[in-house]
């Protein structure tokens, strides 16, 4: 804990990271029902110094003067309710955006600071093939997703968005860092460069020829494909593809948003895959 002369003396964006530490250990505690009424206090503490040095804290938005009213107990919310948990979590965030840290790159260091990572060195024999995906949001999705089962490489296609791309990247939670990846302005001759390596292609697709991916034995190595979200796979890679796969479904509307289409898929074979 520092004292008010030690805290004053770091440079402002160093009190940022303090303070957003400080956070950090009251969610972790929150989250665990450990003891936190001293993370707490020393938040407080602080933040006086931080005040008292006229310093204006320069929060982005007008939310965090009612997550601060929360911290503070000035609005007598529970410690164990949602509502209080979720006030320590947006002033950590904000916190850790003022201390110049990229919220990004701290949420992957947390993540796998412990990780024998040794142990997932070998990679699925399975890459991704992304044709003409509009959505940024939808492109990050998939390439975390990716990350995640560690495929071997993912091949960005037509108008697809790929790296480095801010929105892409938000999305992907800093993961396209981690992957493998190249871009082709043509879907076709990524599916022919792949096939000429011996690589079977399967598209991700609800057509009259499509069988169910939890019916499907998968073989490696592979590639899948998944298409543009209003239009899905074009006609022509349809055609190139070994198989066609879906995602059976029991609604109306008959249909899943791409990316969590595509994480259903990926476990499916990764499950395959670890069973072979």
């Amino acid at each position: 804990m520092f004292t008010r002369k030690k805290f004053l003396s770091l440079e402002k964006r160093k009190r940022f990271l303090v303070m957003a530490q400080v956070l950090e250990e009251i969610q972790e505690s929150l989250i665990k029902r450990e003891e936190f009424i001293s993370k707490i206090e020393t938040f407080k503490l602080y933040f006086k110094y931080f005040k008292d040095s006229g310093i204006e804290i320069p929060f982005s938005a007008k939310i965090v003067s009612r997550d601060l009213d929360i911290i503070f107990n000035l609005k007598k919310i529970p410690y164990e309710s949602q509502e209080y948990l979720e006030a320590v979590n947006n002033l950590y965030h904000e916190f850790l955006e003022l201390s110049g840290i990229s919220i990004l790159e701290r949420e992957f260091k947390v993540r796998t600071k412990d990780r024998n990572f040794p142990l997932y060195k070998e990679r699925v024999p399975l890459s991704v093939i992304l044709d003409n995906i509009r959505s940024p949001f939808n492109v990050g999705n998939i390439i975390r997703t990716s990350e995640a089962v560690r495929v071997e490489k993912v091949y960005f296609c037509g108008y697809t968005l790929y790296p480095p791309n801010k929105k892409v990247s938000k999305a992907a939670m800093g993961a396209e860092k981690y992957i493998d990846w190249e871009y082709y302005e043509n879907g076709i001759d990524t599916i022919d460069l792949l096939k000429n390596k011996g690589i079977t292609i399967i598209a991700l697709e609800t057509s009259d020829n499509s069988v169910s991916c939890f019916d499907y034995s998968f073989s490696f190595p592979m590639a899948i494909v998944v298409g543009n979200e209003e239009f899905g796979i074009s006609h022509d890679i349809l055609k190139k593809s070994d198989q066609i796969v879906e995602i059976p479904t029991r609604g109306y509307k008959n249909s899943l948003n791409v990316s969590v289409a595509f994480g259903i898929a990926i476990f499916q074979i990764l499950k395959q895959w670890k069973g072979s």
